[in-house]
């Protein structure tokens, strides 16, 4: 009961937190206090996941140089399909 009255004291500095608990009541309840260093430890995380996401292997997805050189050689013995030189 104690850290709800000392969040109800601190929102009253902020207009905007005010708005929001009167809009949605049950936002008190989903308050937790954590230390900045948790904090901290969550972002890191979170971008440590999404850079080895975003470099992963994706496997299946041929490069260019490969492909041309699949394609070009059957373009060259094909002239009615549109490769020209």
């Amino acid at each position: 009961m104690r850290f709800r009255a000392e969040t109800i004291e601190a929102m009253r500095q902020h207009p905007l937190l005010v708005w929001m608990v009167r809009l949605w009541p049950s936002l008190l309840d989903a308050v937790h206090v954590v230390q900045p260093e948790t904090v901290l430890r969550w972002h890191r995380a979170g971008v440590r996941a999404f850079w080895r996401w975003k470099s992963r292997n994706r496997a299946g997805i041929a490069s260019i140089a490969s492909n041309d050189a699949l394609i070009l050689p059957h373009g060259a013995n094909l002239p009615g399909w549109g490769f020209r030189e």
